[in-house]
């Protein structure tokens, strides 16, 4: 729910809000999606795969391309 809503709704029965920071907090999460959004991880997925194999216990496949 978002301080928009709380504020028109009225606050909830034996719940105490802080707003202001609430509000605040709402601003930064709506900054860094847009941010991460524009972003384009480099992931290298062969070494992952490996990783996870390796973890698993499990002897991995040769190396292959995404």
């Amino acid at each position: 729910m978002c301080p928009d809503s709380l504020e028109r709704c009225g606050r909830l029965p034996r719940v105490d809000l802080d707003l202001v920071q609430l509000r605040r907090e709402h601003e930064e999460r709506r900054h860094s999606l847009a941010k991460n959004l524009c972003r384009s991880p480099q992931t290298d997925w062969n070494t992952v795969r490996q990783g996870a194999h390796l973890l698993l216990g499990e002897v991995p496949p040769a190396d292959r391309t995404p």
